[in-house]
């Protein structure tokens, strides 16, 4: 079952991916390697450009600022219906 909520949040994420926090080096490590975090593309080899596009508008039309609002219905939040369904069809084509 899906949640339209979390669908807009895992698109929103998707579209601007958020920095990896380093963890603090332990002192007392035998190895001194740095690992270098990477991204990893959830959908790869998957055809993405429309649910971007559609995720990327979204996101410029409800979502300004840093990051998405808590505690609230976001698809009571996002008003355009076509947006949405566009959103919702193309996530369940990936």
């Amino acid at each position: 079952m899906f949640h339209i909520d979390d669908i807009i949040k895992e698109a929103i994420d998707y579209i601007s991916p958020k920095k990896q926090e380093e963890a603090p080096v332990d002192p007392k490590a035998k190895s001194k390697k740095v690992v270098e975090p990477v991204y990893v593309d959830i959908f790869e080899g998957k055809n993405t450009v429309v649910y971007k596009q559609t995720a990327q508008s979204i996101k410029e039309a409800y979502f300004q600022g840093e990051g998405l609002p808590r505690k609230i219905d976001l698809a009571e939040y996002v008003l355009d219906d076509f947006l949405l369904n566009t959103l919702v069809v193309e996530r369940l084509k990936l």
